[in-house]
């Protein structure tokens, strides 16, 4: 069987007019292209043999040995080609679907480089000829673009091969002409790194600490925050005498009310929002305030007053259990026997029920069981009504809370000490906003929807005349629910003459919003808007260099901050030789931006702003990186790195993104190293700290949070990343 597989290798290799083995020093000549990087094998994946590769290529020789091939091609690719490298054998060009396949296998193949490239050059070499036709390459190429949905920015594949062909000199191209034209510089991620100076690997207690250091601000205010509720609950304590009915349970209820009101104070404050903002601009405050975290706080300031709510109901209906059942001597000097609390011992449930701490404690335990709950992220995801309804339960539960201790039964009443202060401010800054809201009227400019995204253009309102890039708002259309606020961040600059955010279908809100906007036979709905209000992001101007990461409609942020950047680069560009001269009280002097996205067309929203930017960039303070998830296949990815590589030489530019690449401004296939990228920027910056800044979802937050940690532990030079992070 081998031998016969040799035979046939070499009757192919023969029948295409070429020569099968090379000289060494064309060989060593072609080991710096670029297919060397894109026909590389991944190493934890299993090789196909050369045995395997040229069966394979046999049964896909033509349609009819195709359809009686199907079982061997389906086994062959199954035993050594990963599952998402499967390719449908129903298809209407065999050509394209068999050099598909067989590229895929290629990548997975034990051949040499050498072999390789001959390989991928017989599969374009469609009539056997020896040369490759424009024909041949066309039609491939065509093919695998439109069955996977992309496209070329402000280039067509007719003027990709006009290009390439106009470099020959009768029209086709020889073995030596394709190993010479696809031929590009090594990219910014593919530059290995040196290993930087790390610590010996440390025990389980250096890890330990390790942690502690590298989330110090949270651990010392969850140590604040946890130590103000052990205070506040120690001093009710010393001030309730041990009861010889109540015991340790009067002690109890009383402490577990003193957290609730506590908490109730924490839960309130983080929803403050312009007040949070505010000091967000103090920057002391960084290091005893987690700002990035202030809706975890809320939630756990939720979780811990329900928490103590339901220790504080069962202690008190435990200690109506023993007040009934006490005896006459113990009832004579309980601190129960006063006039407010004889009831517990002598009068009927129903009494008891209708007494303002019983009823009043009940309803806000009833409020509280329902909107905690209600605050888990995939109820707020599937059902963002439920989510805002049982968040409207605090209204009556802060005035259930007010009214609760007024009886004083078992100490004067101390709502008003914890919560006044921060109701006061919540009351204000809700009127303030209510009064910005239709003070500051706006209406829809424009709307423009691209697949599930609509982009909302808002005439700009006084009050967000001074919004810094990165801030988002909340955005009402009644037509829709006249209650809902929901957040967007801006991706308008404050620059421009107009507010704009981008909105993703996510929910019966949002895609109601899209359907409305696209219904073009009815005037634009009327909107309103709260806001500004801050993020992370705004803070990036604080780090001489930052990482920006943004996933899909996560790059609004980031796009607000490239924008404003375009407009400061543009009042410093000296308009002479046109460089950007940036004063010192500038701190960012370098800008890494990763946009990473499933769709090809969400690249078109900011293109014009990262193309005015990366024109301006001519110190090299801008490297813009941007990924397409979905294509991970080699089959897919090969031939679009062939075309990005020349294109990239021939006119400086991405032909996926349209922007100018300079060589360091380039579209990926599938997900970025982070570990990688990040060691790659620590390097350039030793002794530096670094602001990374995400946008995104969940476990791309976990992602990057731990390949910071993972890179600041090794780290003894002083390089260091401060990671900030928007979920959605």
């Amino acid at each position: 069987m081998q031998l016969a597989m040799e035979q046939l290798k070499r009757q192919r290799l023969a029948n295409a007019g070429v020569t099968y083995l090379m000289r060494r020093s064309e060989f060593d000549a072609i080991a710096s292209a670029s297919l060397m990087s894109v026909l590389a094998s991944p190493p934890q994946l299993a090789r196909v043999d050369e045995v395997d590769l040229y069966t394979l290529r046999s049964a896909l020789d033509s349609s009819s040995t195709i359809a009686s091939n199907a079982e061997l091609i389906q086994a062959q690719l199954a035993r050594f080609l990963p599952a998402d490298s499967l390719v449908d054998l129903e298809t209407g060009d065999v050509r394209s679907y068999a050099a598909s396949v067989l590229l895929t296998a290629c990548t997975q193949s034990s051949l040499s480089d050498e072999a390789k490239l001959r390989f991928v050059f017989d599969l374009l070499d469609v009539d056997r000829t020896g040369f490759v036709t424009r024909a041949g390459i066309a039609s491939f190429l065509e093919t695998t673009m439109n069955v996977h949905h992309v496209t070329l920015c402000g280039v067509s594949v007719g003027d990709v091969l006009d290009r390439v062909f106009a470099k020959t000199s009768n029209g086709v191209l020889t073995f030596g002409d394709f190993c010479s034209i696809f031929h590009e510089p090594a990219s910014p991620a593919a530059v290995k790194v040196a290993p930087s100076a790390s610590r010996p690997p440390s025990s389980r207690l250096d890890a330990i600490l390790d942690w502690l250091a590298a989330h110090y601000t949270e651990v010392q205010f969850l140590t604040m925050y946890f130590l103000l509720n052990l205070i506040a609950c120690t001093i009710k304590i010393t001030t309730i005498p041990w009861d010889p009915i109540a015991g340790q349970l009067a002690r109890l209820a009383k402490a577990m009310a003193q957290i609730v009101l506590v908490n109730a104070a924490c839960v309130l404050l983080p929803m403050c929002r312009s007040l949070v903002t505010a000091l967000r601009n103090v920057r002391w405050l960084w290091a005893i305030v987690p700002f990035d975290h202030t809706i975890a706080f809320h939630k756990l300031a939720a979780v811990v007053l329900l928490l103590a709510s339901v220790v504080h109901s069962a202690a008190w209906v435990l200690i109506v259990v023993r007040a009934r059942e006490a005896s006459d001597l113990d009832w004579s000097v309980s601190i129960l026997n006063k006039k407010k609390t004889r009831l517990l011992r002598y009068g009927t449930l129903l009494d008891i029920a209708a007494e303002l701490p019983i009823w009043t404690g009940l309803a806000m335990l009833v409020c509280a069981l329902i909107a905690v709950p209600c605050t888990h992220h995939r109820i707020r995801r599937a059902n963002f009504n439920l989510f805002w309804l049982s968040h409207c339960l605090f209204v009556p539960f802060t005035v259930f809370l007010f009214m609760h201790g007024l009886d004083g039964w078992m100490a004067p009443p101390q709502t008003h000490f914890w919560m006044g202060g921060p109701l006061i401010v919540f009351l204000i800054e809700r009127r303030y906003r209510v009064s910005a809201v239709f003070g500051g009227s706006t209406h829809i400019l424009k709307a423009h929807i691209a697949s599930d995204t609509v982009a909302i253009y808002m005439h700009k309102p006084r009050g967000f005349r001074d919004f810094q890039p990165g801030m988002y708002l909340f955005l009402k259309v009644p037509s829709l629910s006249r209650f809902e606020w929901h957040p967007f961040t801006i991706s308008s600059c404050p620059e421009d003459n107009y507010l704009s955010v981008h909105v993703r279908r996510a929910g019966d809100w949002t895609g109601a919003l899209h359907d409305r906007l696209a219904d073009t036979s009815q005037p634009y709905p009327a909107i309103a808007i709260d806001g500004p209000v801050g993020t992370p992001s705004q803070d990036y101007d604080n780090y001489p260099a930052v990482v920006l990461i943004g996933a899909g409609i996560g790059v609004t942020p980031f796009a607000s901050i490239l924008k404003h950047l375009v407009h400061v680069w543009e009042e410093h560009r000296c308009p002479d030789c046109g460089v950007v001269q940036l004063p010192k009280r500038i701190a960012l002097q370098k800008i890494y931006f990763f946009w990473v996205t499933r769709e090809q067309e969400n690249l078109g929203w900011f293109r014009d702003t990262m193309q005015q930017l990366s024109l301006m960039d001519t110190d090299n303070r801008l490297e813009i990186q941007t990924y397409l998830t979905p294509l991970s296949r080699e089959s897919v990815v090969a031939p679009l790195r062939l075309i990005q590589t020349f294109m990239q030489l021939e006119d400086g530019h991405d032909v996926l993104t349209g922007i100018a690449s300079k060589d360091k401004n380039v579209t990926h296939f599938g997900r970025p190293d982070w570990s990688a990228e990040l060691a790659r920027i620590g390097q350039a910056h030793r002794g530096s700290e670094v602001g990374v800044f995400l946008c995104g979802p969940q476990p791309l937050n976990r992602t990057v949070g731990a390949a910071c940690h993972a890179f600041n532990q090794a780290q003894t030079d002083g390089t260091a990343f401060s990671y900030h992070s928007e979920k959605f």
